[in-house]
């Protein structure tokens, strides 16, 4: 169960529907309930893909359709991701009402920096919404070491499963790909490309990044590509930004919809984040064969060890950046191979997915 497939909520959109996918291959009673308004360019869901329109007004997130949907269905077991939402007050209601177990996901919201956002707002949730869904949940999944260590933090004492997110090897056209890209924004062509690519908002740290990039001597022979969706910051708040630091004719900020994903365009990717229950954008990247820097606050720190890139504190971000934009194109490509090698072996649909089914079936048989 999701509050949304909208892709403007970022990772989970995608990274949701994959990993039911991989369930139901397994398992065909596996279904996603999904709350939330249509958008233009939509896929078509599968049949085990039940989707249902929110309520007006569009901002309180209610679906009364998703909630009687989940009361009248046979359900052996639910799983909720996301917390702070009506949505998770309709899935405790069913747990409930079919007893059976209930299981949430956090996706990120327990980290330090999501807790101390809104809180006032959070501390209304979590006794509204609805009073006792996360005492009475059965069980948690987690997408990491430090997720599961955020769900302990929190107080939650609950069986955790870590399932981390899985990882589709793509079958990016290169040529076909970088033509797209490079019609619409012909600047990068012939350039050296660093690359952020994930939702505008500030707990990615796309401010900072603009500021080291103006900072750095390391970016003379670089272009950074910022491509991403509007959340927090618009293109043309972001332009404007650039405008002050005078590095516009070195950054190129990005519409993505309708082109493929930027990875063939980049030798490095970079993500600064402030908060990062994953990083499905760094899998991504990496299974690309694009070495990346992205910041300890996501749980990367495997790729230190494997040179795919580097995983550092915030304070040692521009340090590192300029060391890496240094990097001759041969050595980054080796970097890249190395983190595609690791994360192919590493990050399987599949693999989570017996994970998770495996935790449901311990839940269900402890009652």
């Amino acid at each position: 169960m999701t509050p949304s497939l909208d892709p403007k909520y970022g990772g989970p959109s995608v990274s949701i529907p994959a990993l039911v996918d991989a369930m139901h291959t397994i398992d065909s009673t596996a279904r996603l309930y999904a709350a939330g308004p249509s958008w233009q360019g939509e896929p078509s869901w599968p049949t085990y893909v039940l989707r249902y329109p929110d309520a007006r007004p569009l901002r309180l997130r209610r679906s009364p359709q998703l909630r009687a949907a989940l009361l009248r269905d046979e359900l052996t077991i639910v799983h909720h991701h996301a917390l702070w939402l009506p949505t998770l007050g309709y899935s405790h209601q069913a747990a409930r009402r079919h007893r059976c177990p209930l299981v949430v996901s956090p996706r990120g919201m327990l980290s330090p920096y999501a807790l101390a956002r809104s809180r006032w707002r959070k501390k209304l949730a979590a006794c509204c919404i609805p009073p006792g869904a996360l005492r009475d949940a059965a069980g948690w999944h987690a997408t990491s070491d430090d997720e599961a260590r955020d769900i302990r933090q929190a107080g939650f004492h609950q069986p955790i499963v870590v399932a981390r997110n899985g990882v589709t090897v793509p079958a990016w056209h290169e040529a076909v790909d970088r033509h797209g890209w490079h019609e619409r924004y012909p600047q990068l062509a012939g350039k050296r490309v660093a690359l952020f690519f994930s939702r505008l908002h500030s707990v990615k740290g796309i401010l900072p990044l603009l500021n080291w990039w103006s900072e750095s001597k390391a970016t003379n022979d670089w272009h950074l590509l910022v491509a991403g969706s509007a959340d927090e910051y618009t293109l043309d708040d972001l332009a404007a930004h650039a405008a002050r630091l005078k590095i516009s004719g070195r950054v190129t900020l990005a519409d993505p919809v309708g082109l493929a994903k930027p990875y063939p365009l980049a030798e490095l990717y970079i993500l600064p984040s402030a908060s990062e229950n994953f990083g499905l954008t760094v899998a991504e990247a990496l299974v690309s064969g694009v070495p990346t820097l992205v910041s300890a606050n996501a749980p990367w720190h495997e790729i230190n060890g494997i040179d795919a890139g580097r995983c550092v504190p915030l304070d040692d971000f521009p340090k590192q950046l300029d060391a890496l934009l240094r990097r001759s194109p041969d050595e980054l490509k080796a970097m890249g191979g190395r983190g595609r090698d690791f994360v192919r072996s590493t990050f399987s649909w599949q693999q989570q997915a017996r994970l998770l089914l495996e935790f449901y079936d311990k839940l269900v048989a402890a009652g």
